[in-house]
């Protein structure tokens, strides 16, 4: 394995994969924070393969860190060694590289489980370029607002990537839920659904 792999294992192993005592990973953000700045300045989401692996964490969790500091029946947070955890219940995978499919941004797409790195094949290039590039669009109204916050990190987005969020809005029923609902952070600023 890379030696940079190794570390990124080693360490979120450190900060919460061996805490939980269950197949997990985690994917996105701050996956992405380590890779480009070394440590997570984000939520750490955690994903599991099923129901049973999130019910057991869960407890794990609470005899550890104590009472989830928000729970939406969708994601929990809990305050744990210095960082909000998130365990993501709205959204179960086979497996990391199954996860990594249903980002938005392509420098979002990787993950890391207690043995190994998973990527799209051009995270690290665009990572390196701050490059936005589109992978999947499953609630674009949240992706135009995750472009803000891209936006505010230094990264750009390409005139055909917007045209592609812009087609994908052009189709999203204002009148289902699934696509557009809006919601609250915990913080209380506002928010569409969305998977990230």
């Amino acid at each position: 394995m890379i030696p940079q792999f190794e570390q990124a294992v080693s360490y979120f192993k450190a900060v919460i994969l061996d805490d939980l005592g269950v197949y997990c990973w985690v994917a996105g953000g701050a996956v992405r924070d380590y890779f480009s700045i070394g440590r997570t300045t984000s939520d750490i989401d955690v994903f599991f393969p099923d129901h049973l692996a999130f019910d057991i964490a869960v407890l794990v969790m609470k005899a550890k860190a104590g009472n989830p500091t928000f729970d939406d029946g969708r994601v929990m947070n809990f305050n744990f060694k210095g960082h909000t955890i998130q365990l993501i219940s709205s959204h179960y995978f086979e497996d990391p590289a199954k996860t990594i499919e249903a980002f938005d941004f392509t420098v979002a797409c990787a993950a890391v489980d207690h043995e190994k790195v998973y990527h799209h094949p051009t995270f690290f290039m665009d990572l390196a370029s701050k490059k936005l590039v589109i992978n999947k669009l499953p609630y674009p109204l949240s992706t135009l607002q995750r472009v803000q916050k891209y936006v505010k990190k230094g990264y750009t987005i390409c005139n055909g990537g917007l045209l592609e969020l812009s087609r994908a809005i052009q189709v999203v029923n204002l009148q289902d839920p699934s696509q557009n609902v809006f919601e609250f952070y915990p913080n209380g600023t506002p928010k569409f659904v969305r998977f990230d």
